[in-house]
């Protein structure tokens, strides 16, 4: 049995942050520059020094270094002991002010969280549409799976067993004024969490998927995709999408098994169980 000394754990959950900051970059070092120099100190455990050489590069207007500050300031972790939202808000915004989407999304979601600032919905919007015209075309997305049973009469969910899964009131409502009827039962689903506006979208099933079907994302608002035949219906009808997909199939080794995918603004797709068929 060996153990690990002190600084070696102590430059493991370093990397492990700094790891997990850069993920958080939309730009990324591509070449051997004065970034990834910096970076590299850090990596090898030298915060301080490390730190220096970001920040110098930040306050000669890279913005790449300027994002890292500012996703860096806005979380606790082993390089920042403490987030120090003031910091993170002051970096996002001299990356914003040279044109960069991700520094105005920064920005809108310490607005969106109160995080530094007042909690304001309404400022956060303007930062998200500056985000928007700037480029960047992120949303955090959240997709509800349901079954339904056919019965004439009316429309109600049956949930989970801690009372949780149903749709909201405002949804059901919006499902019943449509003309859906039956018994509904969340069957499953997730959170694609990124920066950037919540989406939300419901899926109801009537029978198995044997075929991959591509369903439009709703643009940073709800959207209801009802299985209708061998077609959807989409409530409400005006609700603004994306070009960008939630992917329905049926996994392939197992095809009672339906899977929903959420394809991301790069191209990739990560899915996850939508509903079990017997």
């Amino acid at each position: 049995m060996f153990l690990a000394s002190a600084k070696y754990g102590t430059i493991c959950s370093v990397r492990h942050a700094l790891l997990f900051l850069l993920l958080s970059l939309t730009v990324m070092p591509s070449r051997a520059d004065q970034l990834e120099d910096a970076l590299g100190l850090l990596w090898s455990g030298k915060i301080e020094q490390g730190m220096a050489a970001v920040r110098s590069l930040a306050e000669k207007g890279d913005v790449r270094a300027q994002l890292f500050l500012g996703h860096a300031y806005d979380h606790e972790d082993s390089i920042i002991k403490h987030p120090d939202y003031q910091e993170a808000l002051k970096w996002y915004k001299k990356a914003s002010s040279q044109g960069s989407g991700e520094g105005s999304a920064g920005i809108a979601e310490l607005y969106e969280q109160g995080h530094g600032v007042p909690k304001s919905p309404g400022e956060a919007k303007v930062w998200w549409d500056l985000a928007a015209k700037q480029g960047y075309d992120q949303q955090e997305l959240e997709v509800r799976c349901f079954t339904r049973t056919a019965r004439a009469g009316g429309l109600t969910c049956i949930p989970f067993s801690d009372g949780s899964g149903c749709p909201t009131a405002a949804e059901m409502t919006l499902l019943r004024a449509s003309g859906v009827t039956g018994i509904l039962k969340p069957t499953g689903g997730g959170v694609r969490r990124r920066m950037g506006p919540k989406a939300r979208a419901l899926i109801v099933l009537d029978h198995r998927i044997t075929s991959a079907v591509h369903l439009r994302q709703p643009r940073h608002t709800s959207v209801i995709y009802v299985q209708h035949g061998t077609g959807w219906l989409r409530f409400p009808s005006s609700a603004p999408l994306l070009d960008r997909p939630i992917i329905l199939s049926p996994q392939s080794d197992a095809p009672r098994f339906t899977l929903a995918g959420v394809q991301d603004a790069d191209g990739s797709v990560s899915s996850g169980g939508c509903a079990t068929w017997k």
